[in-house]
């Protein structure tokens, strides 16, 4: 892995990591699922019984306790302090998208990795959830729970300022705001960053789960 986008929800991220791929031909994904780690006989019986391995969201298996709505909307919110044998998370591609929290296993757990942090008015955010056609329960809460409003705004300014404490000349940190206004600009530092090799002079950010007010 090149690099890892750590994402604030409703930033552009996955735009941004679509972008980055395509503009400097490399392989992107997001992970939403945990592998399982089975033994030579375990496989064995897997395949000549036709068993399909189960796979387990990641915050089922790497919970984050202390981001409990953020995880409601978000597979990936998790901590690794629970790193087990049997389940492992496949980050093989060469940039990653992902939501993962700075818990502080997760900082260790990253330390070495070239990290991008993505952030994003946290008010903008939570009007961004709203817009968004499906998780009915999620965005019902939101709108008719006040205290359930209050814990997710809470958790997305820890999740971003302990993002933005972690200094490190392996972490860069990109603004919502910027990323929009100067897309090739943006795409093009994001890329030296990783160091990715961008093809082309300009690009336009790639649109993906854009829910924007209509106007």
């Amino acid at each position: 892995m090149k690099g890892l986008i750590l994402a604030q929800p409703k930033s552009a991220s996955t735009s941004l990591m679509k972008s980055i791929g395509e503009c400097n031909n490399v392989t992107y994904a997001q992970n939403f699922y945990t592998d399982s780690d089975f033994s030579i006989k375990e496989k064995l019986c897997i395949r000549l019984l036709g068993i399909k391995p189960e796979r387990k969201k990641i915050r089922e298996i790497f919970p984050a306790h202390d981001y409990p709505a953020m995880s409601m909307a978000h597979s990936d919110v998790c901590d690794f302090q629970w790193i087990t044998s049997r389940h492992k998370i496949r980050l093989d591609k060469e940039i990653h998208k992902q939501h993962f929290p700075p818990t502080p296993s997760n900082i260790e757990f990253f330390k070495e990795t070239k990290k991008l942090v993505l952030i994003r008015d946290v008010e903008d955010t939570i009007e961004s959830y709203l817009r968004v056609p499906n998780n009915n329960q999620f965005r019902t809460l939101l709108k008719e729970n006040l205290e359930f409003r209050d814990c997710l705004k809470e958790e997305l300014e820890r999740w971003r300022d302990g993002w933005l404490e972690c200094k490190s000349p392996n972490l860069m940190v990109i603004e919502f705001h910027d990323l929009i206004a100067d897309q090739s600009e943006t795409i093009e530092k994001a890329s030296r960053f990783f160091d990715l090799n961008k093809l082309g002079n300009e690009y336009v950010l790639s649109k993906e789960r854009f829910y924007r007010n209509k106007t």
